[in-house]
């Protein structure tokens, strides 16, 4: 007993400057803006195509330890991105979902403001397609076999990876570059390496305090049947403090590969308005 005694002693010495945080209110690395693979709740409505992309996700830090002004985190990831169509009478049919669950590490370094920090993803994407992806669904009728849209089937599409992402943040500037290694995928020749880089940038208290107007791009760089980049902006205004939680409404533009899995061998060019709850 006096053995284990000494041994609590001499390890509340060695950390007793240290905090550990159970369940904290706010995650350590916040989201990276236009990259499409990050916790979103929101949705947002493409200009020139007949489609709407509906966005719930959460990221939650599980345990912060802090020490010499770095925090150390641990959490999990859930989240859904599914693609819709606009019908009349305020029908919206799901096309086609994707989702994603799997832990996160990170390490935020605080200097005299400015901030800088590592984020390390595992994780799991699988896609399907939904009702909304067969034609004349709502008038179903069994003596007629049911066709997909467009000549599409459902394919299986799933994966899994591992990925690092180096961030920096100051002057209101976040600059970031990440590397994802894809350990397992179907099909199989889609590429195992994917590279992203990007920023964002805010103009705060625009016209009142934590009214922010942002800036922030995201480039993918990856191989599908060749070497693609695909381009994320968006523009747009969040209320809330800018490194944390907040409402954002924003214009998006996109061209590159279709992110949904069950599309990805379609490239994508579109525009749209849209909201995310980041709460």
């Amino acid at each position: 007993m006096k053995v284990v005694k000494i041994f609590l002693v001499m390890v509340s010495f060695l950390f007793a400057n240290d905090t550990l945080i159970f369940f904290p209110k706010e995650l350590n690395i916040q989201p990276f803006t236009a990259n499409i693979l990050e916790p979103r709740m929101g949705f947002m409505f493409k200009n020139n195509v007949n489609e709407l992309r509906l966005d719930i996700g959460s990221s939650q830090d599980l345990l912060w330890y802090q020490f010499d002004k770095k925090t150390l985190s641990f959490g999990a990831d859930f989240f859904t991105y599914s693609l819709l169509r606009k019908e009349k009478d305020f029908h919206f049919p799901v096309d086609a979902i994707d989702y994603l669950f799997g832990v996160n590490f990170g390490l935020k370094n605080l200097i005299e403001g400015q901030d800088n920090g590592l984020r390390f993803r595992i994780s799991h994407i699988s896609t399907h397609m939904v009702d909304g992806h067969v034609d004349n669904y709502r008038d179903f009728d069994s003596t007629k076999p049911l066709k997909w849209r467009n000549n599409i089937p459902a394919k299986v599409y799933s994966r899994e990876f591992i990925e690092l992402i180096y961030y920096y943040f100051f002057s209101n500037l976040k600059l970031y570059a990440g590397y994802t290694y894809v350990f397992h995928i179907d099909p199989t020749y889609l590429g195992r390496n994917i590279y992203n880089a990007g920023f964002e940038y805010y103009y705060n208290d625009l016209l009142m305090k934590d009214m922010n107007l942002f800036v922030a791009y995201n480039i993918k760089i990856h191989k599908v049947d060749y070497w693609k980049g695909d381009n994320n902006l968006e523009i747009g205004l969040k209320l809330g403090n800018y490194k944390n939680k907040g409402v954002a409404i924003y214009w998006c533009y996109y061209n590159g590969y279709n992110f949904h899995g069950q599309y990805h061998k379609y490239l994508d060019n579109y525009n749209g308005i849209g909201i995310n709850f980041d709460l």
